[in-house]
């Protein structure tokens, strides 16, 4: 026993003593340089500046950092960036490789990594030669990889030899990575646009996942889906574990595969894996949900979806995020909704016992999220602006002369809220009309936009809308393509057959102290709006008789509630017509 303490403490001492802090750029000039002349257990220290560099760790157990290991401060980690777009060797884009059996004491933490394209290379199971890992390129290792920024990178490229490319952020293959309090964005592929976890038991936590695209950047070139993240089988029996992680404004479209167009949040694939405590949401794809699964062993709970799912504690409720990097609101159903065991607490407040640290909120019970739990940390301030309408939609039931009122879905993939203020058409003969301009798109969230079509020709139809918006920060107008098909159709069924109340909508929502309940009405109707409190007692009525067909607005001023301010909470607004009943929620803010 005191030989083998002994050897402890020799082997402690030995590391303490000989590992030592290689700076960047006043030691060595390149975060390379730097790589080459470390040994196990020593830390390359790089200072704030742009790298165009495409590294790799060697086999070495190193840690490779900026100086956020020092100071914690997000904006370090926004100005120490690894820029691989300047690569001298075009099979191998990637701009950082993990390929030689590097454990989890090999760590890169703290950068901004873009500008890569990936790495060619023959696949460990199949003969097939791929393209992937466009940021990082991981294979036969399990290092860590924290607290950095992954964006705008790509694995797109292919040739006569290269079957496809995919995991545009990271590819991660045999074995077991850790991946934590990253942000891992706006990155492309043809199959896992954010993250590939191929044959692994990784654990993933406390990421935000978004804006990552998988489709058909080649043509005739074959696709899969997974635009967040895919996971395909496991490591030596380990399961892939996702943990309040927040992925969110994913896409996967394309073809030539029975996964194209599938997952665009994640995909499952013959694995073992645990996902709980996520937010999963606002995610675009072709075919079926956000959540794709084939033939796998899929354990689903305590998380935000967009369908329901009836693993333990899922909920379908919006998630409700802040403008910035996806906090949550105040009143987000995500706070204190995770899994209830303590070992997902997030932290204490110490200033404040039995309150969450911020990011996390309110109490110490799990929030989902990126912001929950134990590892939770503040992001940096990145700014995601995008968004998503169909390629194409197929519009039914258009009448010739008539105004029927038609809806595209469309995801605000930014963290900024914005409006659509117009509707145009590329066919001059085409009268097209927005009838809710007034309808936020709130970060991350889906809504749809209404308009009207008045076809002046039948037949079959191919057009553009344009929809105009006021986002700053995204060229405007975007477009959507429409087919439809014109009949003649008697215009008076048409209008009996459209429901007699559309468009009910109130914002802003949550509110202080005044929101306004839009409505429109095709017909005439008796009309009662009331709204009640959480408890079911009424609180006011704001209407209550006979309106005619047309748009409606009441505003609801919870300042002014029989003379007095109502507090904060939340309540109901109950809209009864002659034959619809529609029940919404609204939370006062103070």
């Amino acid at each position: 026993m005191k030989r083998i303490i002994l050897l402890i403490i020799t082997f402690f001492i030995n590391v303490v003593l000989f590992s030592v802090t290689l700076n960047i750029p006043t030691q060595y000039p390149t975060i390379q340089a730097g790589i080459n002349a470390a040994q196990n257990g020593d830390m390359v220290l790089v200072e704030p500046g742009t790298y165009y560099e495409n590294i790799n760790f060697r086999g070495k157990n190193i840690t490779v950092t900026s100086q956020y290991i020092n100071d914690s401060n997000p904006n370090t980690i926004l100005n120490t960036i690894i820029n691989g777009s300047a690569s001298t060797e075009p099979d191998t884009g990637s701009v950082v490789l993990i390929i030689s059996g590097e454990d989890s004491t090999a760590v890169l933490n703290g950068f901004t990594i873009t500008g890569g394209s990936g790495t060619k290379w023959h696949y460990e199971h199949g003969g097939s030669v791929l393209r992937a890992g466009g940021g990082i390129f991981i294979t036969l290792s399990s290092p860590t990889i924290s607290n950095n920024i992954i964006v705008y990178n790509e694995a797109i490229t292919v040739n006569s030899n290269i079957l496809t490319a995919g995991g545009g952020g990271i590819r991660a293959g045999d074995g077991t990575p850790l991946i934590i309090n990253n942000i891992i964005a706006h990155n492309k592929g043809m199959y896992c646009g954010g993250l590939d976890l191929n044959y692994t038991g990784a654990i993933i936590k406390n990421n935000i996942i978004a804006n990552n695209k998988v489709y058909q950047a080649v043509p005739s070139t074959i696709t899969y889906g997974g635009g967040g993240l895919c996971a395909y089988k496991n490591y030596q029996g380990h399961p892939v574990i996702l943990e309040n992680n927040t992925i969110v404004g994913n896409e996967a479209t394309g073809a030539f595969s029975s996964a194209a167009g599938k997952g665009g949040g994640v995909m499952c694939w013959e694995t073992v894996i645990i996902i709980r405590n996520n937010i999963i949401q606002g995610n675009c794809q072709t075919f079926g949900g956000d959540i794709h699964n084939i033939s796998s062993n899929l354990e689903l709970t305590y998380s935000a979806l967009s369908q329901v799912n009836n693993g333990i504690g899922n909920i379908t409720d919006y998630a409700y995020f802040l403008e910035g990097m996806l906090t949550l609101y105040p009143m987000s159903p995500c706070i204190d909704a995770g899994n209830p065991d303590i070992i997902f607490n997030d932290i204490e407040n110490p200033f404040l016992p039995g309150n969450a640290l911020h990011p996390s909120l309110n109490t110490l019970r799990n929030d989902i999220g990126a912001y929950g739990g134990p590892l939770a940390k503040t992001m940096p301030l990145f700014e995601l602006n995008s968004w998503f309408c169909p390629e194409i939609t197929t519009l039914t039931n258009v009448q010739f002369h008539s105004d029927k009122i038609f809806s595209i879905p469309i995801t605000n993939q930014s963290n900024r809220s914005w409006q659509i203020i117009s509707v145009s058409s590329s066919n001059p003969q085409l009268y097209t009309s927005s009838i809710i301009q007034e309808t936020p798109f709130l970060p991350m969230q889906k809504n749809s936009i209404e308009f009207i079509l008045l076809p002046s020709s039948t037949g079959i139809q191919t057009d553009t809308l344009y929809f105009y918006h006021n986002n700053p920060d995204v060229p405007s107008p975007f477009q959507a393509k429409v087919t439809y098909t014109v009949t003649v159709g008697n215009e008076d069924a048409v209008e009996s057959n459209k429901p007699l109340l559309e468009g009910l909508n109130i914002y802003p929502n949550p509110f202080n102290p005044k929101t306004k309940i839009s409505y429109l009405l095709n017909k005439g109707s008796q009309v009662n709006v009331t709204i009640y409190n959480s408890k079911g007692q009424k609180i006011e009525t704001l209407q209550n008789g006979f309106q005619s067909k047309g748009n409606y607005s009441l505003v609801w001023d919870g300042n002014k509630v029989n003379n007095s301010p109502l507090s904060s909470g939340i309540y109901f607004c109950k809209i009864t017509t002659d034959n619809i009943t529609s029940i919404r929620k609204i939370s006062l803010i103070k």
